[in-house]
């Protein structure tokens, strides 16, 4: 049966992989600033709705064309991928870094998880929180990062409880370093390592496709050489 998924941050990384992943068999609908944009919207099984979520009335835009233009009343899971990092001393962040971080990866995920949540099915619904491994442990350099993945931690589990009474499950993903874009300043031969985008998009696959009985509600996805 097709199901229905809204990915946050959709346009590169582990959101665009599950995108292309999910959409084999499912509608798919993207929020990132440049939604439309992307290659694989086609307007029938993936859509795009340029959203920056660091703007909570772009969020509820976005929940009203949903609604309204594309006739969805109800999804089955959310995905929040979106998220931003800057590898700092602490020395040198800014009040910038700290709201540009903290606008995408705290306050945006918890605003877009609190204004679909109405819509998402209750009793086999889920909504799946990109965290790090960041969010369990900190790293030097990557404090304010850390410290948003930490407040990402700490919300899903919270919201775990809220939501379970409507069969609601929440997932929190933990991965290692993946090549995404956070470290495109990084080499090549440095990033041989890395986990693929694709690989935690299957990740991701799998734990959708649990019966509602079940729910994976934290997996860590470190890199097989350890920690980088």
């Amino acid at each position: 049966m097709q199901k229905v998924y809204v990915i946050t941050g959709g346009s590169s990384g582990m959101g665009y992989q599950l995108a292309r992943e999910l959409s084999q068999e499912h509608k798919v609908i993207i929020l990132s600033r440049n939604a439309e944009s992307i290659d694989i919207v086609d307007g029938s099984n993936v859509f795009g709705i340029n959203t920056d979520i660091r703007s909570i009335e772009q969020i509820n835009q976005a929940y009203q064309q949903v609604r309204s233009s594309l006739k969805i009343n109800t999804i089955d899971g959310l995905i929040n991928c979106a998220g931003v990092a800057y590898e700092k001393k602490i020395t040198d962040v800014t009040e910038k870094d700290y709201d540009d971080i903290f606008s995408t990866n705290v306050c945006g995920l918890i605003f877009t998880t609190k204004i679909f949540l109405d819509i998402i099915k209750n009793d086999t619904g889920i909504i799946c929180n990109i965290s790090s491994i960041a969010g369990i442990k900190g790293f030097s350099d990557w404090s304010i990062y850390s410290a948003s993945k930490f407040a990402v931690e700490g919300f899903t589990q919270s919201i775990r409880h809220e939501v379970r009474e409507r069969g609601i499950r929440v997932t929190s993903i933990r991965p290692g370093s993946v090549d995404t874009n956070i470290y495109k300043h990084v080499s090549t031969e440095e990033k041989k390592d890395f986990i693929k985008p694709q690989t935690i998009a299957e990740v991701i696959v799998d734990i959708l496709k649990l019966p509602k009985e079940a729910v994976v509600e934290d997996i860590f996805i470190n890199n097989s050489v350890g920690d980088l």
